[in-house]
């Protein structure tokens, strides 16, 4: 083949087919993005609106749970209004810290208390409690002491526990005043 135009023309002609070649793909290109665009459109207004209702879904969550802490502190203040209610109520009673405290006080190494027993009476406390003393005499030398403390009275030992010389079982019964 020969090319009879002029090296001019022939260079015009190359710049013109560059220039619509670069302009078609331009549009080709501009094209693609409008169609790709276009074709996001429904996935965005679907994305859109599953967004909106797991929002709507998370606060209605939160609100129950919020209903539910609600609920949740009235029962806390209902019990404690109850227990306030049962203090108020029992607010003159000894506390069992105290009786104890006082009788282990007077508990000595030779005696092994392995039961208490409280009861409210009118005026005080009814205590009985039941153990093992090493020796007869370690049994009695401890129910003087209890007896010697004006904060108990009728302490009681039956005759029939002094029986035994050594490791005596015994069970008292006795009252403690509300001092």
């Amino acid at each position: 083949m020969v090319n009879v135009l002029p090296p001019k023309h022939t260079r015009m002609m190359t710049v013109r087919y560059y220039t619509r070649l670069a302009t078609l793909l331009f549009f080709i290109l501009a094209g693609s993005f409008l169609v790709g665009g276009a074709l996001l459109i429904p996935s965005y207004i679907a994305s859109s609106a599953q967004a909106d209702s797991f929002e709507q879904y998370r606060d209605a969550l939160a609100g129950s749970i919020g209903l539910k802490e609600r609920g949740q502190t009235e029962s806390t203040v209902l019990a404690l209004a109850e227990r306030l209610r049962i203090v108020k109520e029992h607010h003159e009673l000894v506390r069992v810290v105290d009786v104890l405290e006082t009788l282990f006080a007077k508990q000595s190494s030779t005696i092994l208390i392995d039961a208490v027993s409280l009861s409210r009476t009118e005026g005080g406390v009814t205590i009985k409690i039941a153990g093992v003393a090493d020796t007869r005499a370690a049994l009695i030398a401890f129910v003087d002491v209890v007896r010697a403390d004006t904060a108990f009275s009728n302490v009681a030992l039956p005759v029939a526990q002094l029986v035994i010389e050594k490791d005596v079982p015994f069970s008292l019964g006795m009252e403690y005043r509300i001092p």
